[in-house]
């Protein structure tokens, strides 16, 4: 579980980097990562650009969730890709693990102290 958000973590990041490289590029066309109200509840980040289509992801801290668009820059269409809660995947302890569970890594630990 761990591992798989930090993979998202990454992948956001390295949108968010392409977006900022992209935004100070003179050939491309401007991108920023944006986020909504004083508080940033919102944080919108444009992915690369590949075969004239780009992901937009939108990211609400408040309700908990992402939603992946697809920006056609041929149509000039814009299509939502995915959507999801996060809500509820914070609140497990694990997921789909290849290593040690995390009981079995707390019983280790616990041991060591004695």
């Amino acid at each position: 579980m761990k591992e798989r958000w930090q993979s998202v973590a990454l992948l956001l990041l390295i949108a968010f980097v392409f977006g900022y490289i992209l935004g100070h590029s003179s050939i491309l066309p401007k991108a920023h990562a944006l986020s909504e109200g004083a508080a940033g509840r919102v944080v919108c980040v444009m992915g690369e650009v590949s075969n004239r289509y780009a992901p937009i992801v939108l990211v609400d801290t408040l309700e908990q969730s992402i939603l992946v668009y697809e920006y056609s820059h041929n149509s000039r269409r814009l299509e939502l890709e995915s959507a999801r809660s996060y809500r509820f995947d914070k609140q497990l302890m694990e997921f789909e693990i290849s290593g040690p569970s995390v009981g079995q890594i707390r019983a280790r630990v616990e041991q060591q102290r004695r």
